[in-house]
């Protein structure tokens, strides 16, 4: 029997306050999203989301067909995206592709599974297509309220005890071992020696590491719903101000900003699901700061558990030539 489930996206603002859901019934739907996206990684995410849940559920095996109102999603799944692979992730005028981590994430979950995807004209009263945009758009208007968005029931049943994958893949961003989701285990329970994962997350924050590229949409799910922090003029940061703290160096090869290198990361459990990671860090114009940064095995989205940035504290050791 095919499963039928629509998805969709909203943004308020574009980018703004951003919301998907995945719906099959009142029964079977879930949404979320972030404090900051577009129409069209709503539209992905809500894709990827439905993928992800059905196979944790144990229903990989049948059939789905996908409702999108978006000629986006259905054309990048289904006619772009081999040709971006082949291409190594860049389009037809050699600029890369926008939401590369997201795609990637579908790609990975479409293997082996039957998959079609149908369009349907948005706000013509289709019913799956309007309960997925109403749930959609009120998770937006969470987010943009401070409040955590209803997430729904997800799938129920029976088929839910099979033993969930805990797959998120966003390798253009961070590997999956960093996300600490590539093991089957306890979703409440952090997996074993974290350290290289968390080295590897503190870093990506900073741009350094094997993995340096990290987009807005994974700064903010790195970063924990009441992340804050305190910079080196002892001023309390709130989490937005925290996020663009990280973005206003990343990237940066000036003299008055950017980071230099980073070294003597060290990371030590303080309890279950909670851990310190220490480091030294020197920016381009030879200011040196020493940070220390609590991060908590948190939850994500329904079923998944990742690291979390939940304090930073930054610390000043040398002004630098430039200061």
């Amino acid at each position: 029997m095919t499963l039928i489930a629509a998805a969709d996206g909203s943004s308020l603002g574009n980018p703004g306050p951003m919301g998907w859901c995945w719906y099959v019934d009142e029964g079977c739907w879930g949404a979320g999203g972030a404090r900051s996206g577009t129409n069209n990684i709503g539209e992905l995410l809500a894709v990827a989301e439905l993928l992800d849940a059905s196979s944790q559920a144990g229903r990989a095996g049948e059939p789905l067909r996908v409702l999108c109102d978006s000629q986006y999603v259905i054309n990048s799944v289904t006619k772009w995206m081999p040709g971006w692979k082949r291409k190594g992730w860049k389009k037809a005028d050699g600029k890369p592709v926008l939401n590369r981590d997201i795609l990637e994430r579908i790609d990975t979950a479409l293997a082996g599974r039957d998959v079609t995807f149908e369009w349907v004209k948005g706000h013509a009263g289709h019913r799956e297509n309007e309960a997925a945009d109403e749930r959609a758009r009120a998770a937006a208007e969470a987010y943009q309220a401070g409040a955590k968005p209803n997430t729904g029931p997800g799938f129920q049943g029976p088929a839910q005890a099979a033993e969930p994958l805990h797959s998120d893949t966003d390798a253009s961003d961070v590997d999956d071992a960093a996300l600490g989701e590539s093991e089957q285990h306890d979703p409440d329970v952090a997996p074993e020696s974290p350290q290289r994962l968390l080295r590897d997350l503190e870093a990506a924050l900073w741009g350094q590491g094997p993995t340096p590229a990290v987009t807005a949409s994974r700064r903010e799910e790195l970063l924990h719903d009441e992340a804050s922090g305190v910079d080196v003029h002892g001023s309390f940061l709130s989490r937005h101000e925290l996020l663009e703290h990280f973005a206003s160096v990343v990237g940066r090869d000036d003299l008055l900003a950017g980071v230099a290198s980073m070294d003597a990361v060290q990371v030590v459990t303080l309890a279950a699901n909670t851990c310190l990671v220490t480091s030294r860090i020197e920016f381009v114009d030879g200011t040196v700061q020493r940070t220390s940064s609590v991060w908590v095995y948190a939850r994500l989205v329904q079923n998944e558990r990742t690291w979390q940035l939940r304090h930073h504290h930054a610390t000043l050791v040398s002004n630098g030539a430039f200061a």
